[in-house]
């Protein structure tokens, strides 16, 4: 293979994987002007009354995050009435179908996030471009072991533990699913023409919402804890956790954080 040394052939080679490289969200190369992006994430919900009618109390709730990245295409499935009007079938309302478009933004570093702590949990900066930013997707697989707290998700992508209650009957039970997908097409508008901040909320008590305990055998003990490996309850929270709408993103440019701030 002495002739792939030759200058003729090297030279279009060493072009293409250029040009490839130049296509990174983070480059600068179209004009645009590079950016810093945070990220904070919380949950929410960890006290309601589920859908199946049972009182829910979450005590943990954990989740592997990351890769996050932003694009300029529209989330489909999150598009108004007047959206659909103009074009956009009823049909096609579905993250699979979504078109992600231009890459603007993305966090690569994976983080344990606990989504119980009061102030929410930052990510690791992220790097981007200019642009008015439309949606996003987030990477979910279970935890490396290097990763910090991994051994909180009992070898899950997300840990969910707490309490449910309906009719005089107490289930205390725990899930640690193991979950690989990307979630795309998840609503996250935003003017990203300087660097800002993300809020992003998870609604963990959506995990549950479906979840019917009473299809679950009392425990011997009362007070045991049931570890969901199977089942309706089990089920409804590995349905439940990956989806789109489970994550709501609001964006703050770097100017108005500050101002809040002050």
């Amino acid at each position: 293979m002495h002739h792939l040394r030759h200058p003729a052939v090297i030279a279009p080679l060493l072009g293409a994987l250029l040009s490839l490289a130049a296509t990174h969200c983070g480059d600068d190369s179209t004009g645009r002007t590079r950016i810093t992006v945070d990220a904070v994430v919380r949950g929410a919900g960890a006290v309601r009354t589920s859908s199946t009618g049972w009182q829910i109390t979450l005590t943990e709730a954990r989740i592997a995050l990351g890769p996050l990245r932003w694009y300029e295409g529209a989330a489909l499935f999150g598009r108004t009435f007047f959206d659909r009007l103009l074009g956009v079938s009823v049909a096609y309302a579905h993250p699979g179908h979504y078109v992600a478009g231009e890459a603007l933004a993305d966090i690569t570093a994976r983080r344990v996030v606990d989504l119980l702590r009061p102030d929410g949990t930052p990510l690791p900066q992220g790097n981007g471009v200019t642009g008015l930013a439309q949606s996003a997707a987030i990477e979910l697989r279970p935890a490396e072991g290097s990763l910090a707290d991994a051994a909180s998700l009992r070898g899950g992508t997300l840990y969910v533990s707490g309490s449910a209650t309906k009719d005089g009957r107490t289930v205390r039970f725990d899930c640690a699913p193991v979950l690989t997908q990307a979630v795309q097409g998840i609503p996250a508008r935003g003017d990203m023409n300087q660097s800002g901040r993300w809020d992003i909320t998870v609604d963990i008590g959506a995990w549950i919402d479906r979840a019917d305990f009473s299809t679950i055998p009392s425990p011997a003990d009362p007070d045991a804890v049931v570890t969901l490996t199977e089942g309706q309850a089990f089920n409804a929270v590995t349905r439940t956790a990956p989806a789109a709408s489970g994550f709501t993103f609001v964006w703050t440019a770097a100017a108005a954080a500050d101002s809040g701030a002050r």
